[in-house]
């Protein structure tokens, strides 16, 4: 009975062991994917991004052209800089985030709950450039808002997955933004 016992022991004790490695394994490869240096130049579009960042790394990148705009152009040039930060910086524009799924990079858009917890912040100004205290900038379609500061600054949470802002003050005309 005791041999039984020691064996199975054994036994369980490899599995477990052999789970942990396979464990650590896979999330050095995930840690080595995110570190690898990507270059890419600035004014390519994404999808040439993501064809630039498949030759780079050896990862594929999955995305579904229906549910994102692969034309948009990024912003600035990457050179010698991490995947993560590059992939997180040329995807905030686009609303997009991504996970790296064995050799794969998923795109996908921005749930609505991620979209919801972002924040509006922007500084309202007259025609010569001046802030503009007290203004009111309301989420459209809510009554979450805020008034300007000192400054004409203000940032606050979305609660919706709304792109527009109302901007008002007495004395303007109201802007949609």
């Amino acid at each position: 009975m005791k041999i039984y016992n020691k064996s199975r022991r054994c036994v369980v004790n490899t599995f477990y062991k052999s789970i942990y490695i396979a464990l650590f394994l896979c999330c050095s490869f995930i840690v080595k994917a995110q570190n690898q240096l990507i270059t890419l130049s600035k004014q390519m579009t994404l999808k040439e991004a993501f064809v630039e960042i498949e030759k780079q790394t050896n990862l594929s990148v999955d995305y579904n052209d229906q549910l994102i705009n692969a034309n948009e152009r990024i912003k600035k040039a990457y050179n010698n800089t991490q995947l993560n930060e590059v992939l997180n910086a040329i995807l905030k524009d686009a609303s997009c985030s991504y996970s790296i799924q064995g050799s794969h990079i998923l795109i996908t858009p921005k749930t609505a709950q991620q979209v919801k917890n972002q924040t509006i912040t922007g500084t309202v100004t007259d025609e010569l450039g001046d802030p503009i205290i007290g203004a009111n900038v309301i989420e459209e379609g809510t009554t979450n808002g805020i008034m300007t500061d000192i400054d004409g600054k203000f940032s606050f949470k979305k609660k919706k997955k709304t792109t527009r802002i109302h901007c008002s003050y007495i004395g303007f005309e109201e802007q949609i933004l």
